[in-house]
Parts: structure tokens; sequence; C-alpha cells
């Protein structure tokens, strides 16, 4: 995660940065973090990545 964090400062509105955030933070068991991120996903991504951090985001909730 320290890698792409990294990144994440670089390009902040990097979808690939921020999905692989997300989903390293899942499945760390940081879902906070996890949440947090796939929010961005949901703001700055496509369409395809709206619809995937959504479908995230309501099976972390539900958790």
């Amino acid at each position: 995660i320290k890698y792409f964090k990294l990144a994440e400062e670089k390009a902040p509105y990097d979808t690939i940065v921020i999905s692989n955030i997300a989903y390293l933070s899942k499945v760390t068991g940081d879902i906070e973090t996890a949440l947090e991120y796939y929010e961005k996903l949901k703001l700055y991504g496509n369409e395809e990545e709206k619809d995937f951090a959504g479908e995230q985001i309501r099976t972390l909730s539900a958790e």
C-alpha cells in the first residue's frame, strides 16, 4: 500500500491507483480505508468503475 500512497501523491485522481489502494485495504482488513477509497473511485471513475465501487461499498457496508 505504501507505494500506491506515494503514487497517489503524484496522481491523486488516477483511478487505477485509487482502486488498488481500495482493494489492498479491503484484503488486509482495513475496511474503513477501503470504503474511503471506493468512495473516491465512485467520484473520479468512469461508469464501470463507479458501478464496481458502488458494489464494493454495498458489500463492505453489509459486513
